[in-house]
């Protein structure tokens, strides 16, 4: 049983874990997945560290989702230097560590790799996906227009991510399941990572998009193993 504390950004409350103590990570979910679904995780990791996780609204653009974790930041003053996300949170994770020197590693589980599938196909993928393992609401995609363009709107910054380019703010580390349907990543970026030494990609066999829930101990050993190399 955890227990989430309220902040209020701009006049709305927004609930969040802040779990363990230690190092200060912050941990950003994946945009189509409720927070509660990485709680195993949270915990796992919150034994060596103390991890912050927003329940992070729905924003028409990349921006704004930088702005809010900004927002979050400030308001519950609150600087980690580790930062942790999955799927399109990665994006999201970016943005930020490329605004944010003090963040000192980066995280991304799942992040989308695949530039060249089309917002429909990906879109089809995460129905099957939600079909498939029944985590939570997708909310974002399921209740209407407004909420996909928001969808849209982050997915058009990942063809300019730093995956595409091969660049990295800092000291990164890349966790994809094998069988990830929805982002797969593409053999030009793979070999793009590879020749960069500020970044490593550890692939997880048998292990879909839903890695860091369906795995969450085994996730939170390669976070902690990563963490623990000097920088």
């Amino acid at each position: 049983m955890v227990t989430y504390k309220k902040v209020k950004i701009k006049h709305k409350e927004i609930r969040y874990l802040d779990i363990g103590k230690g190092k200060e990570i912050f941990f950003l979910h994946g945009l189509a997945i409720p927070i509660k679904e990485y709680i195993p995780l949270i915990k796992s990791l919150s034994k060596h560290y103390r991890v912050i996780a927003p329940e992070i609204p729905l924003k028409s653009t990349l921006r704004k989702y930088y702005g809010f974790i900004k927002s979050f930041s400030k308001k519950i003053n609150q600087n980690p230097q580790i930062i942790i996300a999955h799927s399109l949170g990665t994006v999201i994770a970016q943005s930020y560590t490329k605004s944010e020197p003090k963040i000192k590693r980066e995280i991304d589980i799942n992040p989308p790799l695949n530039l060249h599938h089309s917002f429909a196909r990906n879109i089809k993928r995460m129905l099957i996906f939600r079909k498939k393992t029944k985590l939570g609401n997708f909310n974002f995609i399921l209740h209407g227009t407004k909420n996909l363009k928001s969808y849209q709107s982050l997915y058009n910054h990942v063809k300019k991510a730093k995956y595409n380019k091969g660049q990295f703010s800092c000291k990164t580390l890349l966790i994809q399941g094998e069988e990830d349907k929805i982002f797969k990543a593409d053999k030009d970026i793979e070999e793009k990572i590879k020749s960069n030494k500020n970044v490593s990609l550890i692939k997880i066999p048998k292990a879909t998009h839903a890695l860091p829930i369906s795995h969450p101990r085994k996730t939170s050993k390669i976070i902690k193993d990563f963490l623990k190399i000097r920088v």
